[in-house]
Order: structure tokens, then C-alpha cells, then sequence
């Protein structure tokens, strides 16, 4: 009859050990996902800011190259008909249409530059700067909890009585902070 309360008592106590550890680890998991999915949001606000940049460049590109292409179709049309007298005006012509060919390679190219460079410093901030916090395998275990841990309390973990019985009895496993960088610790300093 002993025997038969105390199997009891211990079965019901491992029961809700099991239950207090998967609610446990179910709290652990979800604070580790809301983490990694708020940074995901981070990293979609850097996404957002740089594809701004990148259309813009894509835009500046467009124009220049179309610049440069009217200049230079309005130098095949254009000049076998323009009249060569007098000459300054020839020669103030020609230095408009060079100039603009000119401006507009200029224009073409810096744009190039800028679009290779805002993609490097996305690459650069989305590595460096807004990495997600990954849990670590020692984040994983110290979420799980085993038998062991129960058994490891020994005969008064056994023998508990149920918590309705006991209101103010302490809690025996607290979910932990959650560890890692935060978002102050996790941006890069400037070079």
C-alpha cells in the first residue's frame, strides 16, 4: 500500500517534471525564434534601404547611357549637314556634343561605381553588422532537461507534494534570459 502511494506519487511528480521541462523548452524555443525573426527583420530594413540605392543607380545608368547614345546619334545626323562657316561656331558645336559625351561616360561610370559599391557595403552590413543570433549548441542543451535532472533531485523531488497543496513554493527551473549579443553589441565599428 506504501509502495503502491509512493509509485504513485513519484510517477505523478515525474509526470509533471516532463511537463515542466517541455513547457520550458517550448518558452526557450520561442524566445530563440522571435530573436532570430526579428533580426530577419533587420536584415529586411537594410534590404529595403539598399535596393533604394540600387534603383537609383540602375536609373542614373539609363540616363547617362541615354546621353550618350542621343549625342552620339545627333553626331551622325547632325554633322554632315551643319554648316562649317563660320568655324567658332563649328568649333563651339564640337565642344558642346565632346563635353556631353564626356559628362555622360563620366555619369555612366560613377554610377557603375556606386551601384558595385552600395552592393558591397549590403554584403558587408548583412555579414558583419546584422548577423541573426543562431543559437549555439550550448544555447540547445541548456534548453533540454532529461530524466537525469529529475532523478538528480532525489527522493524529495520524488515525493513533492502536488503545487496546488504547497501556493508559495518556489520555482525549482526558471527559463533563463536569453544570452547572446544584442542589437548595441552587434554592429560593427567603422573602419
Amino acid at each position: 500500500s506504501v509502495g503502491g502511494y509512493a509509485a504513485t506519487a513519484y510517477f505523478y511528480n515525474l509526470g509533471r517534471f516532463k511537463f515542466d521541462a517541455e513547457q520550458r523548452q517550448d518558452c526557450i524555443y520561442q524566445i530563440q525564434n522571435m530573436r532570430l525573426a526579428q533580426w530577419g527583420l533587420f536584415r529586411e530594413d537594410v534590404r529595403d534601404v539598399f535596393s533604394l540605392s540600387q534603383s537609383n543607380m540602375d536609373n542614373y545608368i539609363l540616363v547617362g547611357a541615354l546621353i550618350v547614345t542621343a549625342v552620339m546619334n545627333f553626331i551622325f545626323v547632325g554633322y554632315p549637314a551643319f554648316p562649317l562657316e563660320p568655324r567658332w561656331l563649328l568649333l563651339l558645336w564640337n565642344n558642346c556634343v565632346f563635353a556631353c559625351i564626356t559628362f555622360g561616360l563620366v555619369s555612366v561610370w560613377l554610377a557603375l561605381h556606386g551601384s558595385i559599391a552600395q552592393r558591397s557595403a549590403r554584403v558587408k552590413i548583412l555579414t558583419q553588422a546584422v548577423r541573426p543570433p543562431v543559437p549555439t549548441l550550448k544555447d540547445i542543451q541548456e534548453a533540454m532537461r532529461a530524466q537525469e535532472n529529475f532523478e538528480a533531485g532525489g527522493a524529495r523531488r520524488y515525493f513533492e507534494p502536488p503545487a496546488f497543496l504547497v501556493p508559495l513554493a518556489e520555482p525549482s527551473d526558471e527559463v533563463p534570459k536569453p544570452s547572446g549579443p544584442t542589437s548595441a553589441a552587434r554592429t560593427a565599428s567603422a573602419p
